[in-house]
């Protein structure tokens, strides 16, 4: 046998015999994820006006200055807004994060365990937004679209508040 693998075997058949439990663990157990919601009919103006003016209203209350977009079930914009005073870089990203959102049937800050536990191989998916501000969006339990929120370091909070607003 070679030394290396008969120093493992006996510090492995050691910790056994001293109740360390190492050949006896398993690991704890993974909840499987919830299967994503059927597509409903697509966000319609009016919905999207009113998700818009939820994550408007949070802002204010916390006294910050977003960009939020929202899209239907394809991805594609049905409604756009840059508060004054917002970067120009959260504008293009609001989208990104809300079609990620809606194409991926997930919250966008749920991709970061993932790409750090595969050393980024998710980031070579498609539509994928790595961060938070991406929210789906859902009526009558379906999906009908997505918001992206950007600005500061509580857009995704903003946005689970604006995604919450047609529940």
């Amino acid at each position: 046998m070679k030394p290396i693998t008969s120093m493992l075997a006996a510090i492995s058949l050691a910790a056994a015999a001293a109740g360390g439990g190492v050949l006896a663990a398993e690991p704890a157990p993974v909840a499987a994820p919830a299967p994503p919601l059927p597509y409903g009919t697509p966000i319609t103006l009016e919905q999207a006006r009113a998700v818009v003016a939820a994550a408007e209203a949070e802002a204010k209350k916390r006294g910050v200055a977003i960009s939020v977009a929202v899209v239907d079930t394809g991805g594609y914009m049905v409604l756009a807004e840059r508060m004054t005073g917002v970067s120009e870089a959260s504008s293009e990203t609001v989208f990104l994060k809300a079609k990620s959102a809606v194409i991926w049937q997930r919250p966008t800050s749920t991709w970061l365990p993932a790409i750090a536990a595969s050393n980024g191989a998710q980031l070579n998916y498609p539509h994928v937004w790595p961060g938070a501000g991406g929210e789906v969006v859902v009526a009558g339990g379906r999906t009908i679209g997505g918001v992206g929120v950007g600005g500061g370091a509580a857009e995704g909070e903003i946005a689970k508040i604006a995604a919450a607003a047609l529940r």
